[in-house]
């Protein structure tokens, strides 16, 4: 499995989220450790077209994208390091 970059997700509040890819593909998991749907991240979406989206991208940079797309501007979405 190819190793993929970490999305933090912070909301305006500042909870965060994060999405990653674990064995069985795209997720969702809370700060405190919590495995969440993506609904925390990035608010209101059909979970199941988002993982395609995900899945669809070319690179981490378009994964990117596609996130910051969905949330929304009073998310702050960046790469995890």
């Amino acid at each position: 499995m190819t190793a993929h970059k970490r999305i933090k997700v912070t909301d305006d509040l500042g909870n965060v989220a994060y999405i990653h890819r674990n064995q069985l593909g795209w997720t969702c998991t809370l700060a405190n450790g919590i495995p969440a749907s993506f609904f925390y991240a990035v608010g209101n979406v059909d979970e199941t077209a988002f993982r395609f989206h995900l899945e669809d991208a070319a690179d981490d940079d378009a994964r990117l994208n596609v996130v910051k797309d969905h949330a929304g501007p009073r998310r702050k979405v960046e790469f995890f390091s």
